[in-house]
């Protein structure tokens, strides 16, 4: 029986490579659908945006409907992360909300064999910092809320992401536990959500 491969991933938000990131275990046979909608998921978006993957010129993306894909894209749905191929030193780029371009890095960082009977432990966050961003805010507006929480060390921007009431946005906020508890729960309404 064939033994399936771990990827350890390394996200981060561009531009904050130490301040907001997370490291992830997931499976080979993840769809890179999923890997979007864990991303969407662990980096605290409201889930409501379109999305892209590319690496060496190569595009994957979510199809939306009523719309065909551009010549040489490719659905993000009929691909797993094994078809990539990933190597440590080629990033794959993740674009999240074509109006405000949340753009975010991952680096492949290796793979180890999964321990037998731990299928529904993965995916899985390891590491990290930050909590999130903040969704349907500009990049340079963003740069201006940490700058504020770094000179001041307080924040004040109210921000519901996937709180059910909004609360005070601190990038510096990151909880690994609260975020694996509901992982998997969250990766499933929101590929729902996104399945038009």
């Amino acid at each position: 029986m064939e033994q399936t491969q771990i990827y350890k991933l390394n996200i981060a938000y561009l531009g904050y490579p130490s301040k907001i990131w997370r490291e992830v275990e997931v499976p080979e046979n993840f769809p890179l659908s999923k890997l979007g909608f864990l991303i969407i998921a662990i980096f605290d978006t409201r889930a409501q945006h379109i999305f892209h993957f590319n690496t060496e010129n190569q595009f994957y993306s979510l199809p939306i409907p009523g719309e065909d894909l551009l010549d040489g894209e490719i659905d993000v749905y009929k691909v797993k992360l094994s078809d990539l191929k990933m190597e440590q030193d080629i990033p794959l780029y993740f674009i999240y909300d074509y109006g405000c371009e949340q753009n975010f890095v991952i680096n492949f960082m290796g793979q180890k064999l999964m321990t037998k009977g731990q299928s529904s432990h993965y995916p899985v966050v390891t590491d990290g910092a930050g909590r999130g961003i903040i969704d349907d805010m500009f990049p340079e507006d963003f740069v201006v809320q940490v700058k504020q929480i770094d000179e001041t060390g307080v924040a004040s921007f109210m921000y519901d992401g996937m709180e059910v009431n909004p609360i005070l946005w601190d990038y510096r906020d990151f909880d690994i536990k609260k975020i694996n508890r509901r992982l998997h729960d969250q990766i499933e309404h929101i590929q729902a959500d996104y399945a038009f």
